[in-house]
């Protein structure tokens, strides 16, 4: 009797894991994807059956649209508006070079888990390693935003801003910007 009901069950179970096989795809992920960049400083991302916008924590890029935000860092920096809204644009272009939609990537939340927009925070890791909040920085396309209690990486972020302002790179090359 024992073998007739393990018969069965085997026998149940191979044919409903044959017949849900096309829905593989709705299982979740094991790690999440990009699935869109929004722009230098946010990315959308696939986790689990969702998708999620991800606030890099701990840096800052100028806005790459029109806005009251926009607005006022081209006020700051004694630059025009479409001088910030260029730095935006490439500050995108970067983080888009950086995480190509598909990338598998690691996230590593801090204190805070979500900003007041409902947006996760993390630290984004690529496959290599790569801490992409370090390198927008590193790369002269972000600048520091240090929100407590999120400030697990602050010094490590000075460290990067100061050596791509001493190079010159991205945003530095131009004169610098200013938040």
């Amino acid at each position: 009797m024992i073998r007739i009901f393990t018969a069965l069950l085997l026998a149940i179970t191979t044919s409903a894991l044959s017949a849900s096989a096309e829905f593989i795809p709705l299982l979740p992920t094991k790690k999440p994807l990009v699935a869109y960049v929004v722009d230098g400083d946010t990315i959308a991302v696939r986790i689990d059956r969702g998708i999620e916008k991800v606030r890099l924590i701990g840096i800052d890029t100028p806005e790459s649209r029109k806005n009251d935000r926009a607005a006022l860092q081209a006020e700051r920096s004694n630059r025009d508006l479409k001088t910030i809204m260029e730095f935006g644009r490439r500050a995108k272009e970067t983080l888009k070079e950086l995480l190509p939609k598909g990338t598998e990537l690691r996230l590593e939340y801090d204190v805070q888990k979500r900003d007041k927009y409902g947006r996760l925070l993390g630290y984004v890791y690529r496959p290599d390693n790569t801490m992409v909040n370090e390198e927008m920085v590193l790369r002269g396309y972000a600048q520091l935003l240090t929100i407590p209690p999120n400030v697990r990486y602050v010094d490590r972020f000075k460290r990067a801003l100061a050596k791509s302002q001493k190079e010159k790179r991205g945003l530095w090359a131009s004169g610098g910007f200013s938040n």
